[in-house]
């Protein structure tokens, strides 16, 4: 066997270890109970129409401008100037343990993607987004990715009431100092990225394609239930393949 064929077996080889170590990673998530590549066009270019069940937060700006748009098989979320918060695109799900992965594009150093994770009432579940309980964020810059606890940490009973007043202890501070956390990392403007957040108890984690960043415990993630997730945008973010396994 001449040494050009022996180099290109070894590399196909490897080309499907990689492949078969990626569908054992899937399969690791759990059960597929979601997936929306954005394949489609909306029927209008006036107002926000994302479809596959999503909706979104335009409509409560009223700044009549189209925030939420499919281009080319992405789903691209602006956040006008001078809007009061984020706009948000929100598709409920169910599950306690699980991962969310996405692909995001940033395209400057104010662009931010949050997945904000937060709990229906029952009877609200699949009817409307009324009575959403905030739980915890799971953000991505160019900069750093954060994970916060919020129904465990700044939303508690007792502290959310001494933050309002500006009073909080020192040991409301240090105990506030353990539901956050924060990893710098340099990424490029423009260029695509896989963000996967895992739940699993107490414990959130995540990969950026296929490196570990890190993780955090704490109380809240350990919600019994996760029945609505939000991508809320800061600036403009680009977003495809958005994908939801369930383990519990």
């Amino acid at each position: 066997m001449n040494i050009t064929k022996y180099f290109l077996l070894i590399l196909f080889a490897f080309a499907i270890s990689l492949t078969d170590v990626n569908a054992e990673d899937h399969l690791k998530f759990g059960e597929l109970i979601f997936e929306d590549h954005f394949e489609r066009n909306e029927s209008q270019e006036t107002k926000d129409e994302p479809g596959n069940g999503w909706t979104t937060s335009s409509d409560p700006n009223k700044n009549g401008a189209k925030n939420v748009d499919l281009r080319d098989g992405t789903l691209h979320i602006a956040t006008p100037q001078g809007s009061g918060h984020g706009i948000s695109a929100r598709h409920g799900f169910s599950f306690k343990d699980g991962t969310i992965s996405v692909r995001v594009k940033l395209h400057d150093k104010d662009d931010r993607l949050r997945l904000n994770f937060a709990d229906l009432p029952p009877e609200n579940v699949g009817v409307n987004h009324l009575g959403a309980k905030h739980l915890f964020d799971a953000i991505i810059t160019l900069d750093y990715i954060s994970f916060e606890d919020k129904i465990g940490g700044v939303l508690s009973p007792g502290i959310i009431e001494n933050r309002k007043k500006g009073s909080l202890t020192k040991e409301q501070k240090k105990f506030l100092a353990t539901k956050y956390k924060v990893y710098r990392h340099k990424l490029e403007p423009d260029k695509w990225y896989t963000f996967a957040v895992h739940l699993d108890g107490d414990k959130i984690s995540a990969h950026l394609d296929d490196k570990y960043i890190g993780e955090l415990r704490s109380s809240g993630f350990d919600n019994p239930t996760k029945t609505l997730m939000r991508m809320l945008v800061q600036s403009t973010v680009t977003i495809d393949d958005f994908m939801v396994w369930r383990r519990k």
